[in-house]
């Protein structure tokens, strides 16, 4: 099988421009918000409305960049 891909001129293997996975970077950015969150929830914030107006106050953009 892979002696026909060769063939027909398939690259095989190497980078081809992948970019990190949207699981990952969702990971990544929570681990990035947590300690935030954890600080605005221990002065008070208790609901994910009161969260999303602290993190926007904060100049953090939401994940799909609206608001």
């Amino acid at each position: 099988m892979l002696a026909v891909a060769k063939v027909r001129g398939v690259k095989l293997g190497g980078d081809r421009g992948a970019t990190l996975s949207q699981e990952f970077e969702a990971h990544r950015r929570a681990a990035d918000l947590a300690p935030i969150i954890a600080e605005m929830h221990a002065t008070g914030a208790t609901s994910l409305r009161y969260l999303a107006a602290g993190l926007s106050k904060a100049g953090i953009a939401p994940p799909r960049g609206t608001t």
